[in-house]
């Protein structure tokens, strides 16, 4: 009590005894001066314990920043493996691909209390690493089905020149997400996507399948064109000459 709490710009800070949160307190030039109007929590304290001289309860303060961070990156710990069709002359294949993908973000904290309730809770400290591995496990859970739905209609090899229909898809449902932390998500971008090297072996086996079916395809249809002309000249030769 009468302690003053002084919050910089750029931070908010809540204030937890007994496991209970009150705040945020946002920055203000005289300070904020610690009492039960302000900390409510404290009245039922000072009810249930005697003061003898040393606070008889834990208190933290926690300093949450809130300024905007416009390039937290972001990136798939281990491949995303989606189902797809490679489908090139005549050659039609269902295959599990491996794409990893990195990018960044951009967002606020602009509810400190549900931040802090629904992703610090009672961890000692919660860093910018914390916060990035969180968000990721979320993001992760988004990338598997939005690569699928968007590989129903987008070829395997165009994946990877589509990072700004990725991002797009993927950045509102995220914002969704993002906003049940507390978290306004202003930005999202898809920057570099790969397949995987064993997706790609995978890929350049069926492009040299595929190539070799489409050179026999144009040998038949030469063999064809000249048939069809010797024909036309009124020549007279054996059809399964030609063939053998």
């Amino acid at each position: 009590t009468h302690s003053r709490l002084i919050v910089s710009t750029g931070q908010e800070a809540v204030v937890v005894i007994n496991g209970k949160m009150t705040g945020p307190f946002r920055p203000c030039a005289e300070g904020h001066v610690m009492n039960t109007k302000n900390l409510p929590i404290l009245t039922d304290i000072w009810a249930k314990l005697a003061y003898s001289g040393e606070t008889p309860y834990p208190a933290e303060v926690w300093f949450v920043q809130t300024l905007s961070a416009p390039d937290f990156g972001w990136g798939t710990i281990s491949p995303v493996m989606v189902g797809a069709k490679y489908d090139s002359n005549g050659i039609c294949v269902d295959l599990t691909a491996g794409v990893t993908l990195y990018g960044t973000m951009g967002f606020t904290i602009v509810d400190t209390m549900r931040f802090m309730e629904s992703l610090v809770q009672t961890k000692p400290v919660f860093s910018r690493a914390d916060l990035r591995e969180v968000l990721n496990a979320k993001l992760m859970q988004l990338l598997k089905p939005s690569l699928a739905k968007m590989l129903k209609t987008t070829s395997l090899r165009d994946v990877v020149l589509s990072q700004d229909v990725i991002g797009n898809a993927i950045f509102q449902d995220f914002k969704t997400i993002a906003a049940e932390f507390g978290i306004e998500l202003s930005s999202f971008t898809v920057e570099d996507v790969r397949l995987t090297s064993e997706t790609s072996s995978v890929i350049a086996d069926l492009d040299q399948k595929a190539a070799t079916v489409a050179k026999e395809a144009l040998e038949r249809s030469v063999l064809v064109s000249l048939m069809w002309q010797i024909w036309r000249q009124g020549m007279r030769v054996p059809v399964r000459s030609h063939l053998q």
